[in-house]
């Protein structure tokens, strides 16, 4: 039996969470009649919800012929370590014994949603601090997840960038979501948390931190609409910018020599500092021009 248990304070641990922190849950009926409070107090309608993982686990069993079981006769106890200075939601304050947390699985083969299943109590683990016992009978992704129901579209106007593309994450206490940055100008965010701050964190495509401010905000105040203003690496000394003119020509098999290509769209890529400054059409002369890279 392999028991992988996962960090809910690790950025890597939270980004191989299943199924994405803003969800739809496949028993939104059963969530209701066990009257677990969402921690800002909503109820969901649809069974849209968005996690707070408290840590997450997977089990999977396998036999000498490497066939996995799905199901088992009876239920297996699963212990999964709260780990120190984890905060709760509902709270605000540390995790401590006694606390209620919803226990959750994950349907990878048929529905590829979460469910929920029980409440769990947690528990003194002696030395190890705290941890949180319960029994599952199938085998999955289980997760001690706190939930909240508000979630806007926001929209993150972008000012700073040059047209160079980003890429990044959204973490706060037991969430995290990756986002990409075009470089049009604005990074939207479909379900977005409303019940707490997050922190918004952005890289070149090369890896290189870009500052941002703003950083840590509440994504769905202020109508979901915000702005943040962000400073590129300097280039290092020795890099020389350059114009550059990219020319798409066609090879037409009907007639004789070449054809220009208009009005297609080009971009080039442009490292350390993104994967391209903007995408540029061709002209008549099939020519798409670039300027100081």
């Amino acid at each position: 039996m392999d028991v992988v248990h996962f960090n809910a304070n690790s950025d890597a641990a939270l980004a191989a969470f299943p199924g994405g922190f803003s969800t739809r849950i496949a028993n939104p009926e059963e969530l209701r009649r066990s009257k677990v409070k969402a921690t800002d107090n909503k109820m969901t309608a649809n069974g849209d919800v968005l996690f707070q993982t408290a840590g997450f686990t997977s089990i999977e069993i396998t036999d000498e012929a490497g066939n996995i079981a799905k199901y088992f006769e009876k239920p297996l106890q699963i212990s999964t370590k709260i780990m120190p200075n984890s905060v709760s939601p509902q709270t605000k304050s540390p995790i401590k014994e006694g606390d209620v947390i919803p226990v959750w699985s994950f349907d990878e083969t048929t529905t590829g949603k979460w469910s929920y299943e029980q409440k769990a109590t947690v528990a003194n683990n002696g030395k190890s601090g705290l941890k949180v016992d319960y029994s599952v009978s199938h085998l999955s992704y289980w997760n001690l997840g706190y939930y909240s129901v508000t979630n806007c579209t926001s929209y993150i106007g972008v000012t700073g960038s040059d047209g160079v593309s980003l890429y990044g994450t959204i973490t706060g206490d037991g969430v995290s979501e990756s986002v990409e940055y075009d470089g049009s100008g604005f990074i939207k965010i479909y379900g977005a948390p409303g019940a707490h701050d997050v922190t918004l964190a952005l890289s070149t495509m090369s890896g290189q931190p870009v500052d941002i401010s703003p950083s840590t905000f509440n994504l769905c105040d202020n109508y979901g609409t915000h702005e943040v203003a962000v400073t590129l690496p300097e280039q290092p000394q020795g890099y020389t910018n350059y114009d550059v003119n990219i020319t798409a020509i066609a090879e037409c098999s009907n007639t004789y020599g070449e054809a220009p290509i208009e009005g297609i769209y080009t971009h080039i890529n442009v490292y350390p500092f993104g994967p391209y400054t903007e995408s540029i059409k061709t002209d008549s002369n099939g020519v798409a021009s670039f300027e100081n890279l």
